[in-house]
């Protein structure tokens, strides 16, 4: 078994590992800048898939049952990836020799970030459990299997004088949604600065919702990218949860390419939550405490200037303060940045709303207008606007940044057990509220 990663400046690190199998398995995961913005490739009909041979529809099916199982997002089977799979596997076939293709990053229309490999050669009795079973034992070959990032994918067997090569590709299109038969050109943009990834707990790029249900439970709600929700999954049961009364996604604190959270609880402790990547959430860490008379709570991303996401946070005595993060999660000294706080009902960590690539928060009076606080050049420095809007007054909202990838900053309404999205139009303006779907029955949601 072989296996090598490769990483944006073109490092190849090597591991070799001797493992008695009948299958031999080799994996090159790449991480690469796209060349360009914008593909074009068709997703595979229900019709088209049937026509691939079994092995590989079953290598299809396992591959996607089991990220399902996992709490990720499956991946859609398209053609210009098939194809290249099997192109590739007909070419180890004709040289019977199991190596990866030195061209690979050319086996993909353009607009990927990530993509990655696994090989397979095996006798023509092999069944797609073995060979998947087999991969699934190669830290490497699972890694690419349970990618959160991964969306789009193709695998390709090829059988030929009693053996048969296997080859299953992975891209990570996140920005784009293919059609069934359909062609589709998209446009990939990075996420706005302190808004998309910051909420997004299982690593598909997309931003997701963490729920306190009533029974004291932590549920991650995974989005679609289209404003929408469609797969809920239980992050923790302890009775932890039960003690929590503020909580609010930060986004990656330390770096380590996971998103973070932070916590306080009816003690007025204040925890740090660092992410995995795949869902569930580290062991807490406490980075503070006296947090009692902080009554709301917000990250908006980084308003200090030096990459770390800070908090905002409003004390009962009407200050605004901002506390300036470190990268290990500890809190700086706050500022003030506003006194009336006594009037703020809600406190929204939209993120860049105003379109200048800096991080704004925006706070809904008691009088159910708006203030925007946009952030200015500057350690913690902003721009008040006037008041604005109207009508928000007893609406449980929040934000978690720009949910739908256009990178402008959104509002999510929760009534009852339904979640609803104001989506930012830039300039201090948001649509109508459109439905996200249906959320557990939530004391708390961030």
């Amino acid at each position: 078994m072989r296996g090598s990663t490769c990483g944006l400046r073109g490092r190849i690190a090597a591991l070799v590992t001797a493992v008695a199998l009948t299958v031999s398995l080799a994996s090159v995961p790449v991480a690469a800048q796209a060349s360009s913005l914008s593909g074009r490739d068709t997703a595979l009909s229900s019709a088209q898939v049937k026509k691939l041979p079994t092995l590989t529809q079953e290598l299809l099916k396992l591959t996607n049952n089991a990220r399902k199982k996992a709490g990720l997002s499956t991946l859609t089977p398209t053609a210009f990836i098939s194809d290249s799979s099997h192109k590739w596997s007909r070419s180890m076939a004709s040289k019977k020799s199991l190596a990866h293709d030195k061209a690979l990053k050319k086996g993909f229309k353009n607009g990927w970030t990530f993509v990655g490999e696994n090989l397979a050669k095996a006798g023509d009795t092999v069944t797609a459990q073995r060979i998947f079973d087999a991969w699934l034992a190669s830290p490497g070959h699972k890694k690419n299997i349970y990618r959160a990032d991964f969306t789009h994918f193709g695998i390709a067997s090829v059988e030929s004088k009693g053996t048969v090569w296997v080859t299953q590709r992975f891209a990570a299109y996140p920005r784009v949604r293919l059609s069934k038969g359909k062609k589709v050109t998209g446009v990939m943009t990075a996420p706005a600065s302190g808004a998309l990834r910051k909420a997004d707990y299982n690593g598909d790029n997309l931003a997701d919702l963490l729920v306190v249900t009533s029974a004291g439970k932590l549920r991650g709600v995974y989005g679609d990218g289209r404003a929408k929700v469609f797969h809920t999954r239980t992050f923790d049961t302890g009775t932890f949860w039960s003690t929590v009364r503020l909580g609010t996604a930060v986004g990656d604190v330390n770096k380590d390419g996971a998103n973070d959270i932070v916590t306080v609880t009816k003690a007025g402790s204040v925890f740090l939550h660092r992410g995995t990547g795949t869902g569930p959430l580290q062991a807490k860490r406490k980075i503070a405490s006296g947090w009692k008379n902080i009554r709301l709570l917000a990250s908006p991303g980084d308003v200090t200037g030096d990459g770390i996401p800070d908090l905002v946070a409003v004390h009962k005595n009407g200050k605004v303060l901002v506390y300036p993060m470190t990268k290990s999660g500890n809190l700086k000294a706050p500022r003030v940045v506003a006194r009336d706080g006594k009037k703020v009902v809600r406190l929204l960590g939209t993120g860049d709303i105003t379109g200048d690539k800096r991080a704004d928060f925006v706070m809904v009076m008691s009088n159910g207008k708006l203030v925007t606080m946009a952030g200015k050049k500057g350690v913690a420095k902003f721009s008040r606007s006037k008041q604005y809007s109207s009508g928000w007054k007893g609406r449980k909202v929040f934000s978690i940044g720009d949910i739908n990838g256009d990178g402008r900053g959104d509002i999510i309404r929760v009534k009852g057990k339904t979640a609803y999205v104001y989506l930012g139009k830039g300039k201090n303006s948001w649509s109508a509220a459109k439905k996200m779907g249906t959320i557990p029955s939530a004391r708390l949601v961030f």
